[in-house]
């Protein structure tokens, strides 16, 4: 999935979702960046339901990051069940629904 990571005065950074889970996510990335620990992804899904996860930067490969999530609310893991609980061929299907995929880096 398509994302942006947004970090300070910077411009975005576009970036791909690889992994998403209760507990993380994998963050391939199109350019180099600096980051900082802190991380806010958010998102909204049609339906009007915001997703939203916070956690630290535990992994910086040489094209993406690993993210530990020390919370998220209700709706993103309710998203997230669902989207695992899906046939892969179905997921893309699925992840259409999103709509303005964010990753705050503070």
């Amino acid at each position: 999935m398509p994302i942006y990571l947004h970090t300070g005065n910077r411009a975005p950074v576009p970036g791909t979702l690889e992994d998403l889970s209760e507990g993380g996510m994998r963050v391939r990335l199109d350019s180099a960046l600096t980051l900082p620990g802190a991380v806010t992804l958010q998102f909204d899904v049609r339906s009007g339901v915001r997703c939203t996860a916070e956690g630290k930067v535990v992994r910086i490969g040489a094209d993406a990051i690993g993210v530990q999530f020390s919370g998220i609310n209700d709706d993103m893991r309710q998203f997230v069940r669902d989207l695992v609980s899906l046939r892969s061929e179905l997921r893309s299907a699925f992840l259409t629904g999103v709509i303005d995929p964010r990753i705050h880096l503070d």
